[in-house]
């Protein structure tokens, strides 16, 4: 109970760090970003070890956060270094080591690699779990619905993967999606419906929102200032 309890906390500590990454690299200011993006890496990659004797379908879906937040954070180093912003900041603090196409592109395709693998990670542990009670009891069995409840980070790292690769609309839509299935997911946990969901729903779903603007900000308004303020 102790060991659940200490990853339970450090889970948290990485996604509250994960916020704080989230926030700086928006605003492009990477001597903030970079430091929250590598603690965040860090207590989720801990907490994940400190589950790994849990059954694989719980240990499956950390796994994929960890993987998808890895690549999200290598991303992030990636732009912050080369990569530089049609319209830029006031502070102008990006890229740190200039604009160079051929890093920035190379390392891209291996995010990419690194985002695919989470949807369909995600999606075999999924179909492992719920076949068995889909093929003999017509309905998916408590190990199912727990696996489905995290389909939140199959649909944020597609989000990521069609963000990454320029596609605007499924983009959008999948970051939709994300939203659903979090909503989702808090009403069938706190079995309350709607009533149920608490102040960390709403935070994931204002910070999913939050991915939204920025979405927009960078495929439809070419890094418009204020929609990175907004966001």
């Amino acid at each position: 109970n102790f060991g659940w309890t200490r990853s339970h906390d450090v889970m948290f500590c990485g996604e509250v760090f994960w916020l704080v990454k989230e926030c700086f690299w928006m605003l492009l200011i990477p001597w903030l970003s970079m430091p929250a993006g590598v603690v965040s890496v860090a207590c989720i990659c801990t907490a994940v070890f400190l589950r790994r004797q849990e059954p694989y379908h719980r240990l499956v879906p950390d796994v994929c956060a960890a993987v998808w937040l890895l690549s999200n954070v290598v991303w992030m180093f990636e732009e912050e270094w080369w990569d530089a912003p049609r319209h830029q900041t006031p502070w102008a603090l990006t890229p740190i080591a200039g604009q160079q196409e051929a890093l920035f592109s190379r390392w891209q395709s291996v995010i990419k690699v690194g985002f695919a693998l989470v949807p369909a990670t995600w999606g075999l542990c999924f179909a492992l779990t719920a076949w068995p009670s889909l093929r003999w009891r017509r309905q998916l069995d408590a190990k199912s619905i727990s696996v489905a409840l995290t389909a939140y980070v199959a649909t944020w790292a597609m989000k990521d993967l069609f963000w990454l690769v320029g596609w605007l609309w499924p983009a959008l839509a999948a970051d939709f999606a994300t939203i659903v299935v979090l909503v989702w997911g808090g009403c069938v946990e706190s079995g309350k419906g709607f009533a149920g969901l608490n102040a960390s729903d709403a935070a994931w779903v204002v910070w999913t929102l939050s991915n939204f603007l920025w979405i927009l900000c960078e495929l439809a308004f070419e890094d418009s200032l204020l929609l990175r303020y907004s966001a």
